[in-house]
């Protein structure tokens, strides 16, 4: 099979793309031919059946120039003979591509894994063939062309390394935005320092463009004296991330998607226990035999989540290495990179 995937990057050393990269790899294991259509290349090691195309950005192409190069490369996709189309989470790519592709007969395949439902959204969904997802809630409209097939982590990459673990550091990771509510995770930190509780919050991820919610969040550190205690890393490269997972002893979630955050499942991949509010890490957590008690909270509850903190620090190690070892089975069953792209190639 020759396939046209079409996505927004492919750089090994994007922190929050980078994980392309993994699925262009596990995909190519699958199809006779991939050729990849992508706004930028950067860095990346792909196998020889993997030939790239990008529409401009990393050249500094306008915006219009980027459409125009598009729309060349995916008619040139259909003359090479393409046997399917599989975009990436971007529905303009269906929008914009579907003339030539099913002039073609070329069927399309779209990924789509995020809460917000808007026009271009529903457009795409009417044009493609399939629709493809992570988890029942990461896809909200309703649909008889869906599949759920799982995150795609590379639980080979994002796996536990034996090294030690520092069980009092907590973690959070992505952007500094409203959404993700970082705000409660400091704030479950004061609450435990005001217990005389020891804990320690990094925070990974850059600023988003919401500069006052990242002051505010800045000002909150600073006001309530968790200098010592709270600490942004910035961004770190997606391939170095799995550090930070190895090493800390807890992950943290309050996004207010309601979706199962894929950050979530890199942690767990990695052998860190994961305690979120969010809905579909909930509905996960009951559906495994996982403690729902100690790992979901309340959403914006700084003290209930300190409540699930205080109770994994007090398991003993035993009970704690069991924790983390179920984890990472939870993810390694549900989300690994190699079984969602044979799941994927069997249906494009």
């Amino acid at each position: 099979m020759h396939v046209l995937m079409i996505t927004q990057k492919v750089d090994s050393t994007d922190d929050i793309l980078g994980f392309t990269v993994d699925w262009v790899s596990a995909l190519a294991e699958h199809v006779e031919k991939l050729d990849v259509l992508t706004s930028y290349i950067g860095q990346y090691d792909l196998p020889d059946n993997v030939t790239l195309y990008s529409f401009g950005k990393e050249k500094g192409y306008s915006k219009a120039r980027r459409v125009l190069s598009f729309e060349r490369h995916c008619i040139e996709a259909v003359r090479r003979g393409i046997d399917a189309v599989f975009a990436h989470m971007i529905p303009h790519y269906v929008i914009a591509g579907w003339p030539w592709f099913r002039s073609a007969g070329v069927p399309v395949t779209l990924w789509y894994a995020h809460s917000s439902v808007e026009w271009h959204l529903k457009v795409a969904h009417r044009l493609a063939d399939r629709v493809v997802t992570a988890t029942e809630g990461s896809f909200r409209l309703p649909s008889d062309k869906l599949s759920v097939l799982g995150h795609g982590i590379d639980t080979n990459t994002f796996a536990p390394n034996g090294s030690s673990t520092d069980r009092r550091l907590a973690l959070g990771v992505g952007r500094l935005d409203p959404v993700k509510r970082f705000e409660t995770l400091v704030g479950a930190i004061e609450v435990l320092d005001t217990r005389g509780i020891d804990a320690k919050l990094q925070i990974v991820g850059a600023p988003s463009g919401d500069e006052a919610y990242v002051e505010e969040l800045y000002e909150t550190v600073e006001s309530q004296g968790l200098t010592d205690l709270v600490e942004f890393v910035g961004a770190v490269p997606h391939e170095e991330v799995v550090l930070k997972y190895q090493r800390a002893g807890v992950f943290l979630n309050d996004s207010a998607t309601g979706s199962l955050d894929k950050t979530e499942v890199e942690a767990m991949a990695s052998g860190t226990p994961v305690v979120s509010s969010n809905d579909s890490y909930v509905d996960m957590v009951h559906d495994s035999d996982l403690n729902a008690s100690r790992l979901t909270f309340p959403s914006g509850d700084p003290a209930a989540l300190a409540d699930r903190l205080e109770s994994i620090f007090e398991l003993n190690d035993a009970e704690y290495r069991s924790l983390c070892q179920r984890s990472r089975e939870v993810a390694r069953d549900r989300h690994d990179v190699r079984a969602l792209m044979s799941n994927l190639a069997s249906r494009l």
